[in-house]
């Protein structure tokens, strides 16, 4: 018998995530480029609360630099983007997310080979680096 940890939701997410790559090699022929991330971003949308926003793009810190290149979940409470994108089409423009509401940066690869490796680890240790020197933003109360 199998084990249905958290009620069987990690298995329905797992599960979830089988439909999308499966339904991107229908549509796509496995031509994956940026539909795989674009993939994994409609999933994660799907269970992760709404204060969590999903897009795929570029952390970037007060001076304009920028790091990454594939998915970010930031908080789209105290930081909405502020670009008109379109719902049908939401995860294909990339966007540029300050390094204070970044909570996750996914690099995401189809296939894993030793270049695709070194440039993945490269892309996240420079993430990493901009969100370790950040400085903590203080959530405002409402004041009654």
């Amino acid at each position: 018998m199998e084990d249905f940890y958290y009620n069987g939701i990690v298995e329905i997410i797992a599960q979830a995530f089988e439909r999308e790559i499966g339904q991107m090699s229908v549509v796509y022929n496995f031509d994956y480029g940026d539909e795989f991330e674009i993939s994994i971003c409609k999933v994660l949308r799907k269970f992760l609360p709404l204060k969590y926003g999903v897009c795929r793009g570029f952390v970037v810190d007060k001076h304009g630099n920028t790091a990454g290149d594939d998915i970010i979940i930031y908080d789209q409470e105290l930081y909405p983007t502020l670009r008109f994108i379109e719902l049908d089409n939401q995860f294909a423009q990339k966007q540029q997310i300050p390094v204070e509401a970044v909570y996750a940066y996914i690099e995401a690869k189809h296939t894993l080979n030793s270049t695709s490796l070194l440039k993945a680890v490269k892309q996240v240790g420079e993430v990493k680096k901009m969100c370790y020197s950040r400085r903590p933003v203080p959530r405002i109360g409402i004041k009654k």
